[in-house]
């Protein structure tokens, strides 16, 4: 069986932009502007002790009106260094710093305009920047080797890869004590997958 390294937690669907590559895309239009439940968020990562690394994300997590409480919250079940942020930048310099010193990293998509070097400046913990533009990591008929290593997370149940709570038709299984037997068994959405999309 494959280890799980990390697991991305959705957060929020709110997003102040609106990227023809998103991974999540499906998820954001049905749900747009939804700000999760920090009680929620937290038993998710509590629940996700066995993953190495927990990724606190969305839609744009900044936009969570409560990311504070909800960072501070999940730094009290997780042990560090575990935590990341990750963000397309637009707000990151309008947190608190005390707010960003709850994550151990902060993973930045550079989009145009966004001011990687000042956000690095501003921030207290360590920035990694990550190009704007998908590759493609196999998607399509073709499973990717990211399946089951990074698995999504959102609303009490945790999907097979990184993006699948985003695509339309993808399984899950209840994130409970002993998921990650059951998720081995769960079919990707390789064939919907928005990696794989022409």
């Amino acid at each position: 069986m494959t280890a799980t390294v990390s697991a991305n937690v959705i957060i929020t669907t709110a997003c102040n932009r609106h990227c023809p590559s998103c991974c999540y895309q499906h998820l954001l239009a049905s749900r747009p502007g939804h700000h999760r439940e920090p009680a929620d968020i937290v038993e998710e990562v509590r629940l996700l002790a066995s993953v190495p690394q927990v990724c606190l994300l969305g839609g744009e997590p900044t936009l969570h009106p409560a990311l504070h409480e909800v960072l501070a919250a999940v730094r009290q079940v997780r042990p560090s260094p575990s935590v990341v942020l990750v963000t397309n930048g637009a707000r990151v310099c309008t947190l608190p710093r005390p707010t960003l010193s709850l994550v151990d990293r902060v993973w930045l998509t550079a989009f145009p305009g966004v001011p990687v070097e000042a956000i690095r400046e501003y921030c207290p913990v360590p920035v990694d920047v990550h190009a704007a533009d998908h590759e493609d990591f196999g998607g399509g008929p073709q499973p990717c080797d990211r399946l089951l290593t990074t698995v999504s997370v959102l609303d009490g149940r945790v999907y097979p890869c990184c993006v699948a709570c985003g695509v339309a038709d993808a399984q899950s299984a209840e994130l409970r004590v002993g998921w990650e037997t059951v998720i081995a068994e769960v079919p990707p959405p390789c064939a919907h997958c928005v990696f794989g999309r022409a």
